[in-house]
C-alpha cells in the first residue's frame, strides 16, 4: 500500500491517493502532472516501471521487460530518458522513449551506461556519464571506468559536446569506530542542466561553475 498527498504548482492541496501497490517515485513532470514510478514484482522477482497521471489518479503506461524505462522526464513531460548499470554488461545503452506512445525515440550511440544523468525539463538535451567496463588483469573481474561527461540531444540524435570534469575526494567512514580504517572516496563533480537545456552547472570542492552550451 502507498499513500500519496498531492499538491499543485502553488502548493495547494489536491487531495490524497491510496494505491494498493508499493510504489517508489523516481521523477515528476510538473508540466503534465505525471509520475515515473518503480515497483518490485515479487513473482517473478522483477522490476515494473510505470507512468502515472497523478491528476486523473490512473496508470498511463506499464513496462515490465528488461528495457523498461525508469528515469527522468524531459521535453515538458513528453519524453522519459534513462541510463543503465554498466557494471552489469559490457554495453549499457542510454535511451529515451515517448511517454504517450511508449515508442523508443533514440539510443545514444556514443554513450555507455549514462548514470548518473540529468535531463532538460523543457528541452531534448540530456547530460550523461560515459563509462566503460574494463577487465582487471589476472582476476577476471570487471571495474567501471568513468571516461567523460556528454551532452546529447535525443531529438536530433547528436552528441553536442563532451568533457572530463574535475573530481572531488574525501575520507568516508560508515561506522563511527576509530579502529576501522577510513575509506578514500573520489567522484566527479555533481551536475545539473537548466530547464531549457542551454546551461550546465557543476559543483564540487566548495565551488559551482556554470557553462553555456553553444549550438
Amino acid at each position: 500500500m502507498s499513500h500519496f498527498v498531492l499538491f499543485d504548482a502553488d502548493c495547494r492541496s489536491q487531495g490524497s491517493w491510496e494505491v494498493p501497490e508499493e510504489w517508489s517515485i523516481v521523477d515528476v513532470s510538473a508540466d503534465r502532472g505525471l509520475l515515473a514510478v518503480s515497483r518490485i514484482v515479487e513473482r517473478p522477482h522483477t522490476t515494473e516501471n510505470l507512468i502515472v497521471d497523478s491528476l486523473l489518479r490512473r496508470v498511463v503506461r506499464r513496462w515490465s521487460d528488461e528495457t523498461a524505462p525508469v528515469g527522468s522526464f524531459a521535453d515538458s513531460g513528453r519524453a522519459i530518458c534513462s541510463g543503465t548499470d554498466v557494471a552489469a554488461a559490457d554495453r549499457a545503452p542510454v535511451t529515451c522513449w515517448e511517454v504517450d506512445t511508449g515508442k523508443r525515440i533514440a539510443e545514444a550511440p556514443t554513450i555507455n551506461g549514462g548514470d548518473p544523468l540529468a535531463t532538460a525539463q523543457h528541452g531534448s538535451r540530456i547530460v550523461a556519464s560515459d563509462d566503460r567496463r574494463q577487465k582487471t588483469v589476472f582476476s577476471g573481474e570487471y571495474r567501471e571506468d568513468f571516461r567523460r561527461r556528454v551532452i546529447w540531444d535525443f531529438r536530433t540524435g547528436k552528441e553536442l559536446v563532451s568533457w572530463r570534469p574535475n573530481s572531488q575526494s574525501w575520507d568516508f567512514q560508515l561506522f563511527v569506530d576509530p579502529q576501522k580504517p577510513l575509506r578514500h572516496v573520489s567522484e566527479p563533480f555533481r551536475f545539473a542542466i537548466s530547464p531549457d537545456g542551454k546551461y550546465v552547472a557543476e559543483g564540487g570542492a566548495g565551488g559551482i561553475r556554470l557553462f553555456k552550451i553553444e549550438p
